[in-house]
Parts: C-alpha cells; sequence; structure tokens
C-alpha cells in the first residue's frame, strides 16, 4: 500500500512540475501594399482570412510587419500605431539593408484591448507615408489566439542583406511544446514580383511597383520538434548586385492553460490507476 501510495504521490508531482499549453490558433492574415506616398496610411485589420475569423478579438495577438523601399535613400525610421497613436511592441531591431536599392523593415505586435483595434497606421517619421513619392510599400498583418503574455519564446532571429532581393531566411530552434513560428522578409528592387515559400504555412506575398519596387512575404509553421530553418524563397523579380532584403524569424510561445485545467489533467491520470472521487 506504500508502495502505491508512493507511485501516486510521484505521479501527481510530476503531472504538476510541467505546465500544461492550450493551443494557439491562427486566426488570419493579409498583406497591403501602396505606391510611394507622403501621408499615414491607415491599413483595416477587418478583412483577414485564411483562418478563424476575419478581424481580431479581444485578447487576440496581431503582429504587422511593415516594409519601405528606396533609392540609394538613408535610413528611415518606420512607425506601426494604433489610429490613436499608440506604438505596436517592436520585436528585435528595425532592419535597415544599404544598398543601391534599400530596404527598411520594422516587425511589432500588439495584443488586442477589450475593444479590439479595427484598423493599423502605418508611416515614415520623417515625411509621412512611405517616406518618398517614388518609394513603395507593403506590409503583412499576422494574427494568433493564445499567445503568451511574454510572447517571444526566445529572441528574434533578423538579418538585412545586400546583393540581393531573394529572401533566404536564418533557422530557429524553440524549445517550447505548441510553439508557432512566423517568418516575414521584404526585398527592394526595380522590377518586383511576389514571393513564393516552399514549406511556410498559408504563405502570403504582395508586390507595389513604383520607381523603386517593395515585396513582402509572410508565412508560418506549427514546430514540433528540432531546428526550423526555412527554405530560400523563391519568385521576387529581377535580382541584381544593387537589390536588397531584409528578414526576421520569431517563435511565439503558447499561453499556459488556465488555473484549474492542470488539476483536471491530474485527476484523471489518477483515475485511470484506481483513484476517485478527485
Amino acid at each position: 500500500m506504500k508502495t502505491l501510495c508512493g507511485l501516486l504521490i510521484s505521479l501527481l508531482v510530476c503531472l504538476t512540475a510541467f505546465p500544461s499549453w492550450a493551443a494557439i490558433v491562427y486566426v488570419g492574415a493579409r498583406t497591403f501594399s501602396t505606391v510611394g506616398v507622403t501621408s499615414v496610411q491607415n491599413v483595416a485589420l477587418t478583412s483577414l482570412t485564411g483562418g478563424t475569423d476575419t478581424a481580431p478579438l479581444a485578447g487576440d495577438f496581431v503582429v504587422v510587419a511593415w516594409c519601405v523601399s528606396g533609392n540609394a535613400t538613408p535610413d528611415r525610421a518606420l512607425t506601426i500605431k494604433t489610429p490613436g497613436g499608440t506604438d505596436y511592441t517592436l520585436i528585435g531591431s528595425e532592419l535597415f539593408a544599404n544598398d543601391g536599392n534599400t530596404t527598411n523593415l520594422r516587425v511589432a505586435y500588439m495584443v488586442m484591448p477589450g475593444t479590439p483595434e479595427t484598423s493599423v497606421d502605418l508611416s515614415e517619421v520623417a515625411t509621412g507615408g512611405t517616406g518618398a513619392l517614388t518609394d513603395g510599400g507593403t506590409a503583412s498583418i499576422f494574427v494568433l489566439r493564445g499567445v503568451h503574455a511574454t510572447p517571444l519564446e526566445q529572441a528574434a532571429q533578423q538579418a538585412a542583406v545586400l546583393n540581393t532581393m531573394i529572401v533566404n531566411p536564418g533557422s530557429i530552434t524553440p524549445t517550447t511544446a505548441g510553439t508557432i513560428i512566423f517568418v516575414v522578409g521584404c526585398g527592394s528592387n526595380s522590377i518586383g514580383a511576389v514571393y513564393t515559400s516552399s514549406d511556410l504555412t498559408d504563405f502570403r506575398s504582395s508586390t507595389i511597383a513604383d520607381s523603386t519596387d517593395s515585396n513582402i512575404g509572410a508565412g508560418y509553421l506549427a514546430w514540433t520538434a528540432g531546428s526550423f530553418d526555412p527554405a530560400t524563397w523563391g519568385g521576387g523579380g529581377t535580382d541584381g548586385v544593387s537589390m536588397s532584403n531584409a528578414w526576421t524569424v520569431v517563435a511565439f510561445a503558447p499561453a499556459a492553460e488556465a488555473a484549474g485545467s492542470s488539476d483536471v489533467n491530474n485527476c484523471g491520470a489518477l483515475m485511470l490507476l484506481g483513484v476517485r472521487g478527485c
């Protein structure tokens, strides 16, 4: 009897020692593009596709990637804000690839408030919009539900790359079960086209033609084990040594289950061993 009790106590301790994770839900995504402008671009969050909903709900996790091209332009300071002026939280650093065709990429997130935002404002600090009437801009909006309060499972992997607009994202190795890996990249060239990906789920890409074209692509992977090294993207248009790109790979951790859910799981496990009344 003492041996059985000891076994049951050990099992209960083991079950409570490890957190139980709820699955992250893919709500949906969309892309946006604009020719060169010098005014704030207000982009709707209410036309998502590919997931469970067409718009984020309270508590949902919204990721916005904003990319602007340039023709030998200096580093730009991009902004991602609510219409009320609140900044989204920056993921990693804003990237700048300084080549003949420059690329700026900013990736940021916001947890939706009780009354969810219905749009996001994209701009540039110095002159607004994309920063110049000749420089195109593209964006990706990606929405999840059930992300941890500390969303980044680890530091984001990022790079600004010269001499090519072809995106070759770097690898990442999560350690938390249920993690979602989000990959976004963008490039600047003279004749742009959409990107393609062979290994990302619901991959979306958009391009805009201007004096300097902007291309963006984004998708995700539901991680299960090991390191994930996304395949080099295809497409993107005409490449050259004066072109550039930038990318971010980030792992989002799932929220722990609500208090009491572990107790239910523990109770079920104990009942399988013949313990009743829990």
